[in-house]
């Protein structure tokens, strides 16, 4: 198992990958789930055996997310994304802490050939306006008190949605089941840095960088079934 509650969105993007890489291993998020109560429900029923897909790969607050629920919260986001954001190649950003949704979005909009920006949580107001304006991001997806500090502005015509509304839609979405069998050179990501020395500056990703990334990490760390991993970091 994976325990990275305090990872920045960088490594927490490989992590999410490389546990999906080493098949019994999971990966730990304090955040609140705001899921509906059926939905809970079902997830938890999902991960009550530690073998094969009933392994818990997340571990949230209110418990355990098997690798078979992730694999379909996975295909039910990449549904519902390919429903708000219908251009193929779309930048769609996310604003979050270490949440579920955050943990999902890297795999689900890779899936639904939309180009994943991920944003620092600890990011203030004009970080993220430019990250959104540069990355020319779609749709953003963010908690109420994150987007309540954005002006009109910052917007740079995105889309925004509050992580509760994301979720309502999600349960109600047709999933996206096949795997994503787009071109390796294509663009997956567009990782900004902190911009401590002036403004984010973006990195381009592949979904090939993305592959062999997380093969690097699960082999580096030597990943193994019921492996937990603490990340700590600021």
């Amino acid at each position: 198992m994976v325990h990275a509650a305090c990872a920045p969105a960088g490594l927490a993007r490989y992590w999410t990958l490389a546990i999906s890489r080493a098949s019994s291993s999971s990966f730990l998020t304090g955040q609140p789930d705001h899921r509906s109560r059926s939905a809970r429900a079902a997830t938890r029923s999902s991960g009550a055996s530690r073998s094969g897909t009933d392994a818990p790969a997340l571990l949230l607050r209110s418990g355990p997310l098997s690798y078979e629920a992730l694999r379909a919260g996975v295909a039910k986001l990449a549904g519902w994304l390919g429903t708000v954001v219908r251009e193929p190649g779309a930048r769609v950003a996310c604003w979050l802490p270490k949440t579920e949704l955050a943990c999902l979005m890297p795999l689900a909009a890779a899936r639904a050939g939309l180009v994943y920006v991920p944003i620092n949580p600890l990011l203030k107001r004009a970080q993220v306006a430019h990250i959104l304006a540069d990355s020319g991001a779609m749709l953003l997806i963010a908690n109420a008190a994150r987007l309540a500090t954005l002006e009109p502005g910052d917007r740079a015509g995105a889309e925004m949605i509050d992580e509760r509304d994301a979720w309502a839609g999600v349960e109600d979405a047709s999933p996206l089941g096949d795997p994503s069998r787009h071109d390796p050179a294509q663009l997956a990501q567009i990782l900004y840095t902190s911009g401590s020395t002036g403004k984010p500056k973006g990195v381009m990703l592949n979904h090939a960088n993305l592959w062999f990334g997380a093969v690097s990490v699960a082999t580096y760390l030597k990943l193994a079934p019921h492996d937990r991993l603490l990340g700590v970091m600021r």
